[in-house]
C-alpha cells in the first residue's frame, strides 16, 4: 500500500448550455443502458456519482458525462490503498467521512475549508457553483431541479406566444350583433355604389375594397371575429357590390327610353313612317295567320324581310316573331296610339325587355372583377381580425 490520490465524480446538479433536461435524462439512458426513470435520480440533482477513481479514470467519466449535457465535478482524496479493481458503473456508496481540508478547484492546493482559496484568491462556491461546498454530498442528497433551459429558448417563446394568440382569436367567436352591424353596412354600402355610380355617371371598382374594410372593421368592432365572421363579412360584401351595381343598373334603364327619344328629335318623319307600317302591320295581323305561308308573305309585305330571311325561315325565326313581334301588333291594335305614344311605347318596351341581371353582369370589365375579389378579400382578413 501507498499512499495516493482518488478522486470522486460529483453531479452538481446543472445542465450544460443548451441542454434540455429530459434530453439528458434520455441520454445518461442510453449511456449506461438504464431506464430514464431511474435516470432521474441522478440528472438534475446533487449526488456523488462514483468514488475512489484515479485521476485519469475521473476525468473520462467527467469528459464523458458532460458531452452528454451535466455539469460535473471531482474531488480528490487522500487514500492509502489504491482500488484497481473498480469498474466504470455508476453505483450508491456509504457517504465518506466529514474532511476539514479542500482542494483548490483552480490551482489544486491543498488547503483548510475557506470561502477563498489561499493560493489563487478565487472564490470556490462561485466556481463550483453548489457542488463546492467540500462537505461530502451522500447519496440521499438532493436539491431542487434546475429548470429545464428550454424555458428560456425564444424559440419555446415564440411558440407560446402564437398559441396565446390563437386562444385569444377563438375566444372571441361569432356574434350576432357584429354581423348584424356588418349587414348595415352592406347595405350602406350598397346605397353609396348606386348613387355615387348614378351622380358621376361612372362606376369607380375601387369603392369595392372600401365597402370590404367597412364591414369587417365594423363586424371585429361589435365584438364578432374569427374565420366563421370573415366568410359572413365577404358574403355580405359581394351581395352589397351586386346590390348596388344592380340598383345603379335599373336607373340607368329606366332613362334609356326617354333619352333615345330626345336623341331622334329632329328625325321624326324617319320614324312616322316605321309608325304607319306598324299601324297597317297590326291591322294586318288582326285578321290573323293561319300558317307558315301567310307568315311569309305578311313579312315581305310589311317589312320585315331585313330581320327575317323569308323565303327560308326557320322554326327559330318564327318563335322570335312570336315572342317579340306579335306582343307588340297587338298591343297597337288594343290601344291604337299616337304617334308620340307610340315613340315612347316602343322603345320603353324594348328597353324592358332587357333583363336587368344581364346587363348588370355584362357590364362587369377586367378591372371590375379584380376589385370584386379584392373587396371580398379585405372584407374576409378584416373579419378574422388580420386586417
Amino acid at each position: 500500500m501507498s499512499e495516493s490520490s482518488t478522486y470522486t465524480v460529483i453531479s452538481t446538479g446543472q445542465l450544460q448550455k443548451d441542454f434540455g433536461l429530459e434530453d439528458v435524462k434520455n441520454n445518461f439512458a442510453k449511456l449506461f443502458k438504464t431506464t430514464p426513470e431511474k435516470a432521474s435520480s441522478y440528472v438534475g440533482v446533487q449526488k456523488i456519482l462514483k468514488k475512489d477513481l484515479e485521476l485519469a479514470k475521473a476525468k473520462a467519466l467527467k469528459s464523458r458525462l458532460e458531452q452528454i449535457g451535466m455539469v460535473v465535478a471531482l474531488k480528490e482524496h487522500k487514500s492509502e490503498v489504491k482500488n484497481d479493481g473498480m469498474t466504470l458503473s455508476i453505483e450508491e456508496k456509504h457517504p465518506v467521512k466529514e474532511d476539514t481540508t479542500m482542494t483548490c478547484p483552480k490551482c489544486n492546493l491543498r488547503q483548510q475549508k475557506a470561502d477563498q482559496c489561499a493560493g489563487c484568491g478565487v472564490y470556490v462556491q462561485k466556481l463550483l457553483a453548489p457542488s463546492a461546498s467540500d462537505s461530502v454530498i451522500g447519496s440521499s442528497t438532493i436539491i431542487n431541479a434546475p429548470q429545464d433551459s428550454k424555458k428560456d429558448d425564444p424559440q419555446s417563446s415564440a411558440i407560446q406566444s402564437v398559441t396565446t394568440n390563437v386562444s385569444a382569436k377563438q375566444d372571441k367567436a361569432l356574434n350576432a350583433k357584429g354581423v348584424a352591424a356588418a349587414a348595415v353596412v352592406a347595405i350602406i354600402g350598397a346605397l353609396l355604389w348606386k348613387y355615387i355610380t348614378v351622380w358621376f355617371g361612372y362606376e369607380f371598382a375601387i369603392i369595392a375594397i372600401g365597402i370590404g374594410a367597412a364591414v369587417g372593421i365594423v363586424a371585429v368592432m361589435f365584438e364578432s371575429q374569427g374565420v366563421a365572421t370573415g366568410v359572413i363579412c365577404a358574403i355580405f360584401t359581394l351581395l352589397s357590390i351586386f346590390g348596388g351595381k344592380y340598383m345603379a343598373m335599373s336607373h340607368f334603364q329606366e332613362t334609356w327610353a326617354q333619352d333615345i327619344t330626345a336623341a331622334i328629335e329632329g328625325e321624326e318623319d324617319i320614324y312616322r313612317e316605321y309608325y304607319q307600317q306598324d299601324l297597317k302591320a297590326a291591322e294586318a295581323f288582326g285578321d290573323g295567320i293561319e300558317d307558315k305561308k301567310e307568315l311569309v308573305a305578311f313579312l315581305s309585305e310589311h317589312g320585315y324581310s331585313e330581320y327575317y330571311d323569308v323565303e327560308n325561315i326557320s322554326d327559330a325565326e318564327i318563335a322570335d316573331f312570336n315572342e317579340y313581334v306579335v306582343p307588340h301588333l297587338k298591343r297597337i291594335t288594343d290601344t291604337n296610339p299616337s304617334f308620340e305614344e307610340w315613340l315612347e311605347g316602343s322603345f320603353q318596351e324594348n328597353v324592358e325587355a332587357m333583363s336587368t341581371t344581364s346587363l348588370m353582369f355584362l357590364d362587369f370589365g377586367i378591372l371590375g372583377i379584380v376589385f370584386l375579389f379584392l373587396g371580398i378579400g379585405t372584407a374576409f382578413k378584416m373579419g378574422i381580425g388580420e386586417g
